[in-house]
């Protein structure tokens, strides 16, 4: 008959138990309570970190941050903000975004969760409200919608190549894929002519005078072989020749971009 083994077990531990405020300390996400009429009773470090400031406890109503705007970037008033409307109505709101804005200016985007509490009663005691961090979502958002309209910008330009009838009609429809691809404010077309001058055959957002001073510029010659493209972050700081940077300081540019135009492994102009 097999006798039953009673489990060993080791000296008797006593385990401190952690209160609530405890629990909230050590999220990572920034969670802050308030009472029935907004005020802050309890914020964790994720939420100072989050304001970039030291919330009041009792004084700072309905929000942690410096200042609120909308998810357009319009100004929130505090008492209409995610909390604020929780407290007024007694439900919670979801998938609503807003940007906070820090003492030193900083902005984040960010997805509140403010909550209700009710006491036993059933009368509102307060709110309880995480608040999530959607910068990374917000950038990959951002890409996603950029690349589809970088793709979509390219289909456009292919399909008016093959349904051009006029070189100018390639030229325009280069154009315009060049400002949709690059939401940029100002391109051009330039093809090198038979006597090896870069000149301009099509621009846009660009003046006349402009165009003309800069017309025979190139940094590369005609049928140059593995052009580099020429990337100029900061025209004030560039190293361009007096009246060259003059004209384009000029014309209001502040950053440009010369990409080589190859075909058959020599360049024939720029965009």
């Amino acid at each position: 008959m097999s006798e039953t083994t009673e489990p060993r077990r080791g000296p008797a531990q006593t385990i401190e138990e952690p209160n609530y405020k405890d629990l909230l300390d050590a999220l990572p996400a920034a969670v802050y309570v308030t009472d029935a009429e907004g005020r802050l009773t309890f914020y964790n470090r994720a939420a100072a970190e989050m304001a970039g400031r030291t919330p009041q406890l009792g004084e700072d109503r309905w929000c942690v941050t410096w200042r609120l705007y909308t998810g357009d970037g319009e100004p929130l008033p505090l008492e209409q903000c995610p909390m604020a409307v929780t407290l007024k109505t007694g439900e919670p709101m979801r998938n609503v975004d807003v940007i906070a804005e820090r003492p030193t200016g900083e902005r984040m985007p960010l997805m509140p969760f403010p909550t209700p509490i009710f006491n036993a009663d059933g009368e509102l005691a307060g709110g309880l409200n995480m608040v999530v961090d959607i910068t990374a979502l917000k950038k990959a958002e951002s890409d996603s919608l950029r690349r589809a309209e970088e793709q979509a910008a390219l289909y456009r330009f292919t399909d008016r190549l093959f349904r051009a009838e006029r070189e100018a009609d390639t030229h325009e429809a280069a154009l315009d894929a060049i400002l949709a691809a690059l939401r940029c404010s100002r391109a051009s077309v330039l093809l090198f002519d038979d006597a090896g001058v870069m000149q301009f055959v099509a621009a846009r957002g660009l003046s006349p005078g402009y165009c003309q001073a800069v017309t025979g510029h190139s940094p590369w010659t005609r049928g140059e072989r593995q052009p580099e493209p020429i990337h100029i972050d900061d025209i004030a700081t560039a190293d361009l020749p007096g009246e060259l940077k003059a004209t384009v300081q000029g014309e209001g540019i502040g950053a440009l971009a010369l990409i080589p135009l190859v075909t058959d492994g020599g360049v024939i102009g720029a965009t």
